[in-house]
């Protein structure tokens, strides 16, 4: 039984199923007939491969402040952090999981700077440290 991918941009599979009933082109999508597919890879022409890693909306404090020394941005984000009025500094010491879409993550990457790509590879390296 032949698999269908529907192709969003870049390859990225976006939905799986069997048994088309005719391979469609739909305003930028296109249906592949190819096995072997699961949401979230590419299909580089030739073979599915691992899709772009996707940023987690929340981690815990332990594994941000580990992910953030990782990447060597520690120093940089502790003096940011001492800039602020005590009570930001306060709350920011004392939380217990941070949220990508929290606007102390958008204070921070515009005091520090850091990218909004940086910030995403915090959060995308920090459930894989060890605590």
């Amino acid at each position: 039984m032949t698999t269908y991918c529907i192709l969003g941009s870049g390859g990225l599979v976006e939905t799986v199923f069997a048994n088309s009933q005719l391979p469609t082109s739909q305003a930028g999508y296109t249906e592949a007939p190819v096995d072997g597919g699961q949401v979230g890879q590419v299909w580089n022409g030739m073979a599915f491969v691992p899709g772009p890693a996707q940023v987690p909306q929340v981690v815990s404090a332990a594994q941000f402040m580990m992910a953030l020394s990782q990447q060597s941005f520690y120093s940089a984000v502790m003096s940011y952090i001492a800039t602020l009025p005590v009570a930001d500094q306060l709350a920011f010491n004392r939380v217990e999981n941070f949220d990508r879409g929290d606007p102390l993550i958008a204070a921070l990457a515009a005091g520090i700077p850091l990218t909004s790509a940086q910030i995403d590879s915090v959060f995308i390296a920090a459930p894989g440290v060890t605590v």
